[in-house]
């Protein structure tokens, strides 16, 4: 049997009514399964997904508005970089100087970094002018650029999208909570979430953001 058609689907860290943040190879690795799904090709195979109940519980993203944030890229492609930096913070990227770890992005001048959640290392998208030159791995430790490819496809890094993350306010109710802290916790996260900011513990209102039918 094919190992890369055997997908491993984990449960959330926390309980439904635990705030402890997600791992991020959790959050990864769920994101990974279901934008593979989403986006399935019409001579697709499906795999075979080894989960648990609790997994299957969590009430998570709709498939049309995971698959509407997989973007695919390739040298020639002529694309705005202002375009692409607005989806990538849309789908839970983070803007950092340096890009180490999986989930970030940089941009300097033609040049975009990207470590999509998809794959094993960043890669690194030349631009001149709006036609993509050049797409190579780099290796997040040197920066040193690697291999060349034709293309580079970019999941979501989160089914957690800020986007939606004002659809969650009225599950936040801290007016008449005893304890200071958790009440000083939940009126920050009610700000943050009336910004559209991402931050450690927003998977927590996965089951407030999207609309249910």
């Amino acid at each position: 049997h094919d190992p890369r058609q055997c997908w491993y689907f984990p449960a959330p860290d926390a309980l439904y009514s635990d705030r402890t943040p997600w791992d991020g190879e959790t959050i990864r690795r769920r994101v990974n399964v279901l934008c593979s799904i989403a986006a399935h090709p019409p001579d697709w195979k499906p795999p075979v997904v080894f989960s648990s109940i609790w997994a299957l519980m969590t009430l998570t993203t709709p498939p049309l508005i995971l698959a509407s944030g997989i973007q695919t890229v390739r040298v020639g492609d002529t694309v705005r970089l202002s375009q692409i930096l607005e989806t990538l913070v849309k789908y839970a990227y983070e803007p950092v100087s340096i890009v180490e770890q999986p989930g970030a992005f940089s941009a300097r001048g033609g040049i975009l970094d990207i470590f999509p959640p998809n794959l094993d290392k960043p890669v690194r998208i030349e631009l001149f002018g709006d036609e993509v030159e050049s797409i190579r791995y780099f290796d997040p430790m040197t920066q040193r650029s690697l291999e060349q490819v034709d293309a580079v496809t970019l999941f979501p890094d989160s089914e957690a999208l800020t986007r939606y993350s004002q659809s969650a306010l009225p599950c936040v109710v801290h007016d008449g909570v005893r304890d200071p802290v958790l009440a000083s916790r939940l009126q920050r996260d009610q700000e943050r979430l009336a910004a559209g900011e991402y931050f450690r513990g927003f998977e927590f209102y996965l089951p407030c953001l999207y609309p249910r039918r």
